[in-house]
């Protein structure tokens, strides 16, 4: 069912490129490892089926990303305030939220920011993106003239 698919770069930065299909593959044994289904029962699900498994597995990956991610947060938040309370110094104590604030796990909360404290943020977001948006054009261009250089 999947051989005749088309080789493209698809991108991972920890594993290096994959193809289409090496990332096909990837996906069958996830669905393979998390419902126990065979090879024979994933070749007769339709297409469709299997974009609704796929997108299932993907949400699930990233909640438990971010369960694990507030998890360690939790853990080093309490090191850091016993280290903090045991040197003496109880006026650095922070909340957990403004914890995660801080180091950018979680925004700040609506209520808890003026509106000019949001205008700033939204105005600093929009430089960023702005930023990456530019740099992205940058390396664009640069491609483009290397390939058209060789």
């Amino acid at each position: 069912m999947f051989g005749a698919l088309v080789t493209i770069n698809v991108g991972d930065s920890k594993t290096g490129p994959k193809t289409t299909r090496d990332y096909v593959i990837d996906l069958i044994d996830q669905i393979q490892h998390r419902y126990s289904w065979s090879d024979c029962y994933l070749n007769a699900l339709p297409i469709w089926r299997l974009a609704e498994i796929t997108d299932a597995l993907r949400r699930h990956k990233i909640t438990a990303t971010q369960d694990w991610q507030t998890k360690q947060s939790y853990l080093s938040w309490q090191l850091t305030m016993n280290i903090t309370a045991a040197m003496g110094r109880k006026e650095e104590y922070l909340s957990f939220q403004k914890y995660l604030e801080a180091f950018g796990v979680v925004r700040a909360r609506a209520q808890d920011v003026s509106l000019e404290e949001r205008r700033r943020l939204n105005k600093a977001e929009a430089k960023r993106g702005l930023a990456a948006a530019a740099r992205i054009v940058e390396l664009d261009q640069k491609k483009k003239l290397e390939s058209a250089s060789n």
